[in-house]
């Protein structure tokens, strides 16, 4: 399926539009339904993303219920109540997304509400500490890309390479990767903060098996797709990978795929081979507010640093071996498997996984000519289908290479 419009969110218009029939049932004074369809209406003239949208308009109907319960109206709250209901959202980070929806619905009717307004501005936001989650090893994110099936061991890849949100590789189209010398460059357009190109360089061999058996190659399809040939959906990405690092021994609460981008830029922080605003740069990221979550250091990277500065070296730190590819001459460190700009495995294990990869396609290309030739003896019309199937297929690939030049 094309499509040019179609954007791949948590949250689509039909679940907001199914919210919002939800609280038509469920709210019982007619002006607080009103209240509700206004703060829709603010928030799309505002420009919100839909998942923005979904999650302010939830809060707002979950408040609106409990002032509903306490038998009062809108009019009739007061701030202490407000704060009883805040006291029981949970955690900091929580509450505020609450306080800001709350803020928002009164902005949507201060019109019609002033007194609520003034209320809600007296509620004050919660201290939030934004804090990295507890985040998986390197190594075993190797070991679930290498274990992953296409496209997910894609996905996987340039979730952790790229430092990718999930919906900014969901969203991407086949158009969005170009060929680099060294790899590829992959250009996320839609992104919740700023548009921006990433570099696939280590993992160039995996998006480029891809590249070559996608279905229509075409600039305006989705680059990834399931095997129904949909749109891969974010809550289908997050099964998967628990599922795979489940079923690979590994604790699947660490493989959120947000985290494949927070231990990216763990790593790359640590690394200091970028600046704050290249990092910026290339996580997309508007301030410098991330940098700081990123930058909590220990008294172990305090000791390193002191070693650095006076030359000597930890007894941890090795000299980083390089191999250069014998078949294109680009030099890339030992540990990797493959050569990121002509894919030419580089290690014993490489071969062999290619090796035993050419033999289950070989063995898979038997089985199906076996059930072919099975076919044709029991109905021979069968052969003059394959062939117009074929001829078709190939007059249509013409066509649109043919189509594709006269546009260039």
């Amino acid at each position: 399926m094309l499509n040019g419009v179609m954007e791949i969110r948590h949250h689509t218009e039909s679940s907001i539009q199914a919210l919002l029939s939800r609280a038509k049932r469920e709210i019982k004074v007619r002006e607080h339904l009103e209240m509700l369809e206004r703060h829709h209406k603010y928030m799309r003239a505002q420009g919100y993303s839909l998942d923005t949208i979904y999650i302010y308009l939830n809060k707002s109907l979950l408040f609106i219920e409990y002032v509903e319960a306490l038998g009062k109206t809108i009019d009739e709250i007061t701030l202490d109540e407000i704060q009883d209901y805040l006291s029981t959202r949970g955690k900091p980070s929580t509450v505020e997304r609450y306080v800001v929806a709350i803020r928002s619905l009164a902005k949507a009717n201060a019109q019609y509400k002033p007194l609520f307004l003034q209320i809600v501005k007296h509620i004050k936001h919660p201290k939030v500490k934004q804090t990295i989650p507890q985040l998986p090893k390197s190594e075993d994110v190797e070991k679930l890309i290498m274990n992953a099936r296409q496209p997910y061991k894609t996905i996987i890849a340039i979730l952790y390479e790229g430092g990718l949100r999930r919906c900014e590789a969901l969203n991407l189209r086949y158009g969005d990767v170009e060929a680099w010398d060294v790899g590829y460059r992959v250009w996320v357009r839609r992104s919740k903060s700023l548009p921006r190109v990433v570099f696939i360089i280590k993992y160039a061999h995996i998006l480029r098996e891809w590249l070559l058996q996608h279905r229509s190659r075409h600039p305006g399809d989705w680059l990834f797709y399931n095997t129904y040939g949909e749109p891969v959906k974010p809550s289908a990405l997050t099964m998967y990978l628990r599922r795979l690092a489940r079923r690979l021994g590994l604790n699947p609460d660490l493989f959120h795929p947000h985290n494949l981008r927070h231990l990216r830029a763990t790593e790359l922080y640590k690394s200091r081979k970028l600046t704050e605003l290249e990092m910026m740069k290339l996580f997309g990221w508007k301030t410098r507010t991330m940098i700081d979550v990123y930058s909590k250091i220990t008294m172990d990277d305090v000791e390193e640093r002191m070693r650095e500065l006076y030359g000597i070296k930890t007894k941890t730190s090795v000299e980083e071996r390089k191999i250069t590819c014998s078949n294109c001459g680009m030099e890339v460190p030992a540990e990797w498997q493959y050569c990121p700009r002509c894919g030419r495995p580089l290690s014993e294990r490489a071969i062999a996984e290619k090796i035993v990869e050419g033999m289950k396609l070989e063995e898979k290309a038997k089985m199906l000519l076996k059930t072919l030739a099975r076919e044709i003896r029991k109905d021979p019309s069968i052969i003059v289908k394959v062939l117009d199937t074929l001829y078709e297929a190939k007059h249509k690939s013409h066509e649109e290479s043919r189509v594709d030049s006269q546009g260039a």
